[in-house]
C-alpha cells in the first residue's frame, strides 16, 4: 500500500512547501518510492501475486476493487519508479523544477501509473487510467 501513498503524499507535500525546498522534497518523494519498490522487488517470488488492496466489498453491480502485482506488473512500476527520479534529476538546475505544478504533477503521475499497472480489476484500472 505504501507503493501509492507515498508520491501521494509527497504531490501534497509539494503544494505546500516553500519554494527553496520544493525540488528536493519531490526527489525525496521519488527516491523513497523507488526504495520501497526495490524493498518489493527483492522479496517477490515469482509463484506468487501479491494483493495491495482487497476490502472484499462487492457492490450490487458485482465490481470489486483489488489492487496488486505479478511480475510483470511489479517491473512496469519498477521502470515507473526508476524513471521519476530520473525526470526529477534531469531538471533540477532548471527554473522548472521551482515550480509546484512541475513536481506535484510527476508525483501525482507517478501515483496515478502506479495504480494503473497494479490494478486487477476494470474499474481500478479505469479509475487510475482517468487520473492520468
Amino acid at each position: 500500500m505504501e507503493l501509492f501513498i507515498i508520491p501521494l503524499i509527497f504531490a501534497i507535500l509539494t503544494a505546500v512547501a516553500p519554494k527553496n525546498v520544493m525540488r528536493y522534497i519531490g526527489l525525496v518523494g521519488a527516491l523513497t518510492t523507488l526504495a520501497a519498490t526495490i524493498a518489493r522487488v527483492v522479496s517477490f517470488s515469482p509463484e506468487t501475486t501479491v494483493s495491495l488492496f482487497d476490502p472484499n466489498i462487492i457492490t450490487s453491480f458485482g465490481l470489486t476493487f483489488k489492487m496488486g502485482y505479478d511480475g510483470m506488473s511489479l517491473f512496469m512500476v519498477l521502470l515507473t519508479n526508476v524513471m521519476v527520479p530520473i525526470i526529477l534529476l534531469s531538471n533540477l538546475n532548471r527554473p522548472i523544477a521551482d515550480e509546484r505544478s512541475f513536481n506535484g504533477m510527476t508525483l501525482f503521475m507517478q501515483f496515478a501509473l502506479i495504480g494503473v499497472f497494479t490494478a486487477m480489476d476494470g474499474i481500478m484500472f479505469t479509475f487510475s487510467g482517468k487520473l492520468l
